[in-house]
């Protein structure tokens, strides 16, 4: 986790962007994945695997399921890691606004005050 991952003022910087990219990737393979998951569950039924017999077959797609599903929770956890940098700083910086905000006196009557935010 570097500075430039987890600033939230100004342009958003080159590893923000290059997170941002490898964290939509990820979670685009995850979103393919859990498709082909959903297709195949009603695949085993398919001549695909010549002389594998129905039970074997229906062993062999229930493993790959399996595992596919594992592998899922893998991505998911990393994808989370990419992204919680960003997501930790900008609500610190929200929370830091807010509390700003509140400490700000509105009773007084300044007509030409203007909002820091």
């Amino acid at each position: 986790h570097t500075a430039a991952a987890s600033q939230t003022s100004g342009n958003a910087s080159n590893a923000q962007v290059f997170n941002a990219s490898l964290y939509n990737a990820i979670m685009k393979v995850s979103a393919d994945a859990v498709a082909v998951v959903g297709n195949q569950a009603g695949a085993a039924a398919t001549p695909a695997f010549g002389s594998w017999s129905d039970a074997e077959l229906e062993d062999s797609m229930n493993s790959a399921m399996q595992l596919l599903k594992e592998q899922l929770v893998d991505m998911e956890s990393v994808a989370n890691g990419i992204i919680r940098p960003i997501l930790t700083s900008a609500t610190k910086y929200i929370e830091k606004l807010i509390l700003k905000m509140h400490k700000e006196d509105f009773n007084k009557p300044d007509l030409n005050r203007t909002s820091a935010y």
